[in-house]
């Protein structure tokens, strides 16, 4: 080779690996969409659009055609993507976020007879590498998910890949509705406990000093000369009621009588207290609602399993199911550990190319796996694996709570799995024990 070849091919710039330089579409066909029913669709669902591309039994799967569907300007793309669809059409999809999903899936499954499947993000990387297709972008991705599609046709599954049910799609977002609306209460209700507890702190430190001061507000009283003049054996009998009278009296006998309270500070105190009540009534209805949802849904086997471990919650379990889109024991546990947020996941989707840790999975579920590791790992509470694996935290020769809630992930996950629950997989595991022994 002389100088000159040697100059001009360092001219010619190397071919990359990994995401192309922004905003570069490469890949399109320049042919017209197809007006005709396809064999194998694969849809990359975006914000401005989707890319789809059609699988050819006649080219490479890096050859074949993918157009990008803009919903600004692409006119009636709705008639465009039916007229691609028909009996014998299969599209694979990712389980992108619900906005962006439904109006693609709402075409598929409502407007035509073609199938629809999801398939976990992590399998279509996996696919894109088997076809020896180095480069991620959009029409990279649609081309691997119409291989999936294509093989979903010889075969009656693939792993990774389920079959999308419009009808459990809106069951499971109403449930998602019912278990935000929860966790918004939820904290509105930790909001109007707080300000509670400033404005008595104001008052008389003594308030905020357990939870005499909200029996006394149910009872009427809200200033200390009102909690004085409490009248302990007026107070209905029921349970705990000689607790109640024990707490109250304690309050009056650190309280001074003749505290200045004025009037503007009475109304702010009885406002709060009943925006508290109401928050308190809301999370019943939202958790009774939220029940009986679930006990009615294809996901009760999933709910009925969590519910055998210890201090389960039945919020909680309806959390997992929404982030885990009611697949927990079908998906794997790494993907399962994303969705409740117990494994950081590197946001890279269309024009996004930041490598930041912003998909943290699904904030009630989060909240959810947070408090229920907190209630297992106490002294009080029963002996259970997350509790033997926390060992009393790193101050006493344990692991840290982070990696106690890992395992409590993991244990969720067998769980899901389990057709006898948590109780019942314990039992299996010692009658084999006893038979070996």
């Amino acid at each position: 080779m002389t100088e000159l070849d040697a100059s001009v091919m360092s001219a010619v710039p190397s071919r990359k690996r990994g995401r192309p330089p922004r905003n570069a579409r490469v890949g399109l066909s320049d042919e017209p969409l197809p007006t005709c029913p396809q064999y194998a669709l694969g849809i990359d669902i975006g914000v401005e659009g989707f890319h789809i591309c059609s699988a050819r039994g006649d080219a490479a799967p890096p050859q074949w055609p993918v157009w990008f569907v803009s919903y600004r300007d692409t006119p009636r793309w709705r008639d465009a993507l039916a007229q691609m669809l028909g009996d014998n059409t299969v599209c694979v999809a990712e389980p992108t976020g619900w906005n962006y999903l439904s109006p693609v899936a709402r075409v598929i499954t409502l407007q035509s007879p073609a199938r629809l499947h999801l398939i976990e993000h992590s399998k279509t990387g996996a696919v894109r590498a088997t076809l020896n297709i180095t480069q991620k972008t959009d029409a990279n991705d649609a081309r691997a998910l119409a291989s999936v599609a294509w093989d979903l046709h010889g075969r009656p599954r693939v792993a990774g890949a389920w079959l999308f049910d419009w009808k459990e799609h809106e069951a499971l977002l109403e449930l998602r509705f019912l278990v935000n609306a929860h966790y918004k209460a939820s904290a509105d209700r930790v909001r109007f406990n707080n300000r509670l507890k400033h404005l008595g702190h104001s008052i008389d430190p003594c308030l905020t000093f357990g939870t005499a001061w909200l029996a006394c507000m149910e009872l009427g009283a809200f200033t200390p000369d009102e909690i004085l003049g409490i009248d302990l054996r007026a107070i209905p009998g029921g349970a705990g009621v000689n607790a109640r009278r024990g707490a109250i009296r304690r309050l009056q006998q650190a309280l001074t009588p003749g505290t200045a309270v004025s009037a503007s500070l009475e109304a702010a105190l009885r406002e709060m207290y009943t925006n508290y009540i109401h928050t308190e009534q809301r999370l019943e209805a939202l958790e009774r609602a939220i029940i009986e949802k679930v006990q009615g849904s294809p996901w009760r086997h999933l709910f009925a399993r969590w519910m055998t471990v210890p201090l389960a919650s039945p919020v909680g379990c309806a959390a997992l199911i929404v982030a885990s889109k009611g697949k927990a024991d079908q998906i794997t546990f790494k993907v399962f550990k994303a969705c409740v947020g117990a494994f950081p996941q590197v946001k890279e989707s269309g024009n996004v190319r930041k490598s930041r840790t912003a998909k943290r999975g699904y904030r009630p579920a989060m909240k959810a796996v947070h408090m229920w590791a907190q209630a297992l790992v106490r002294d009080g509470a029963p002996d259970t694996v997350v509790k033997t694996y926390f060992a009393g935290g790193e101050k006493h020769g344990g692991r840290k709570f982070t990696a106690a809630k890992a395992r409590l992930v993991r244990m969720l996950h067998g769980v899901a799995k389990s057709p006898d629950g948590y109780y019942g997989a314990l039992a299996r595991v010692d009658t084999v024990d006893r038979e070996l022994g």
